[in-house]
Parts: structure tokens; C-alpha cells; sequence
């Protein structure tokens, strides 16, 4: 028999995740194996779409109220103008999350 991993919790987490997302006006995807941890895109979709921080204390105030104490790190710069978060769920569970910002003109 293989051993549990964390796969079902993430799975519990993304219809809310893409809700707040779209709410937002971002597209949520899913991509990786969820087998280590969940790995996300927000990518903006709307000519509304919310600032990159306000998104991210939706999706926090989320994932905080579905695993209370959830640790968020610090933002980091990635190639083409994302920027990442880790969400730290407890149990070695981690949710990575990068967003593709709307951009300034749109």
C-alpha cells in the first residue's frame, strides 16, 4: 500500500480558492502533481481585476478560515513578472502560489 499524502485536503481547497480568484477577476489553475504540495497560477483576467495585495488577502482570509493558523511567507520575484507566495497549511503541506498581475495599461 503507498503511504497517505496530502492530495485530498488540496482538492477540498480549490473550488474556494477559484471562487475568491474569479471574484477578483483572476483565473485559478491548478498544475503539478498535488502529491508534495498544491501548486497555483492567478493569472488577471478582467479589465476589473483586483490589485495583486487585495487578491492575496482574499485568498489568505480563505485559506486561513479552512486551516486556521496558515502561515504565509514573504513575496518573491519570478521570471516574467510573477510574484510567489508560500502558504504554510501545517503537517508539511504547502500551498505555492504565483500571480500574473494585471498589467498598469490594461
Amino acid at each position: 500500500m503507498k503511504a497517505p499524502n496530502i492530495a485530498p485536503a488540496y482538492v477540498t481547497l480549490y473550488p474556494g480558492m477559484c471562487e475568491v480568484a474569479r471574484e477578483c477577476g483572476y483565473a485559478l489553475a491548478l498544475h503539478g502533481s498535488l502529491a508534495t504540495d498544491m501548486d497555483c497560477i492567478a493569472v488577471a483576467w478582467t479589465k476589473q481585476a483586483a490589485s495583486l495585495d487585495q487578491l492575496l488577502k482574499r485568498l489568505e482570509s480563505y485559506i486561513t478560515l479552512v486551516f486556521p493558523g496558515a502561515e504565509l511567507s514573504e513575496a518573491e520575484q519570478k521570471p516574467h513578472g510573477r510574484v510567489a507566495w508560500n502558504f504554510n497549511i501545517g503537517n508539511g503541506a504547502q500551498i505555492d502560489l504565483s500571480v500574473i498581475a494585471p498589467h498598469p495599461t490594461a
